[in-house]
């Protein structure tokens, strides 16, 4: 068994007294490297998505297909400033506005008929090449 002396723990306060003070240092490095965000809100990518109510890797991957805009990294992390989300969602609304509706225009009557005499058609094919529909069986 080692015997401690009154210098051994003198010279260990020391040691640990220098590191203390490395990290302070080191601490206060780091925070004068800070980013200032200017006063905006910083939201993060789980934040983002339930903002514009998609999963978080939607937006993961429209950030790889160049659709959105990509964050500040920090860290492990990613933060979109509110200016970044409002400036998207400007452009969003222009491209929108630009483009035509996805919705369907209505079908003329002769379409219609079309389509029913297809179907009609194809029914009548089935029976004559003997399959029955599931009302038959």
């Amino acid at each position: 068994m080692t015997r401690v002396t009154e210098s051994d723990i003198v010279a260990r306060l020391d040691e640990m007294a220098s590191t203390i003070q490395t990290m302070g240092a080191t601490l206060t490095a780091l925070q004068s490297r800070s980013i200032k965000l200017d006063d905006t809100q910083g939201y993060r990518t789980s934040e983002v998505a339930r903002k514009l109510c998609l999963h978080p890797q939607t937006i993961y991957r429209w950030i790889r297909l160049g659709k959105f805009p990509a964050g500040i990294r920090i860290g492990e992390r990613t933060i979109w400033t509110e200016a970044q989300l409002n400036e998207w969602l400007a452009e969003r609304r222009e491209q929108s506005a630009q483009q035509p509706s996805h919705k369907r225009a209505p079908r003329t009557p002769e379409q219609r008929e079309a389509t029913r005499a297809g179907v009609l058609r194809y029914w009548a094919m089935r029976r004559a090449a003997g399959k029955k529909t599931k009302r038959e069986k």
